[in-house]
């Protein structure tokens, strides 16, 4: 049992080395799970960018635009938008769930800072260089470098200013991670090598065999 967060930045291999951490500890990765449980509760689609927690400061940026007064003022808004802070109190309850359950491995989501007194939990982040995550994140989709460019520009804001409207802090600050690593640097397999250690310390081990 044990939870391990990852957080990561575009293009430095979170969706690469959740799975392949998950499926060496044993332990689910739950990055759809969650998005299931948190859309049952609410009423939307699990693909919606509010479950899925992929895009969250995109979305905050959207209500942004719309007065509090409007937005509860017209209810079909409501239902297709879910208030932020309702959504971000599903996504935390389920994670807690989730830590005191039989545990997971976890990507985004600002799980660190939500899980961050939690015992048996590692949490990680993984970062590098903006030019050599773009060129990562060209060879693993097979983006243009444009393409690669503007994804990275909206994916690392968008979390940023979430993380820092929502919980008041940098994402990127060392303090809320055991372990930060640059990927660009050491490459996926070296790093996949690092979290297993980190989470054999943190009292995280695969089953028995």
């Amino acid at each position: 049992m044990g939870t391990v967060t990852i957080s990561a930045s575009y293009g430095a291999g979170g969706s690469v080395l959740a799975p392949r951490i998950a499926s060496r500890l044993g332990l689910p990765f739950l990055d759809r799970a969650i998005s299931v449980a948190i859309a049952a509760e609410l009423g939307i689609s699990p693909d919606a960018p509010e479950a899925k927690g992929e895009s969250p400061g995109g979305w905050w940026a959207r209500l942004a635009n719309v007065s509090a007064m409007s937005f509860y003022a017209d209810p079909s808004l409501a239902a297709v938008h879910p208030p932020e802070q309702l959504v971000r109190e599903r996504s935390e309850k389920r994670l807690r769930e989730i830590a005191e359950g039989a545990g997971g491995v976890i990507l985004g989501r600002a799980a660190a800072l939500v899980l961050a007194d939690v015992r048996n939990a590692l949490h990680v982040r993984l970062d590098g260089p903006i030019e050599a995550r773009i060129a990562a994140a060209m060879e693993q989709h097979g983006l243009s470098a444009e393409e690669a460019k503007q994804n990275r520009k909206i994916n690392d804001e968008a979390r940023t200013r979430y993380v820092r409207q929502a919980y008041r802090a940098d994402p990127n600050a060392a303090e809320h991670y055991h372990l930060v690593i640059n990927t660009s640097a050491l490459g996926w397999d070296a790093a996949e090598e690092l979290i297993m250690i980190a989470a054999a310390a943190r009292g995280i081990h695969p089953p028995a065999t």
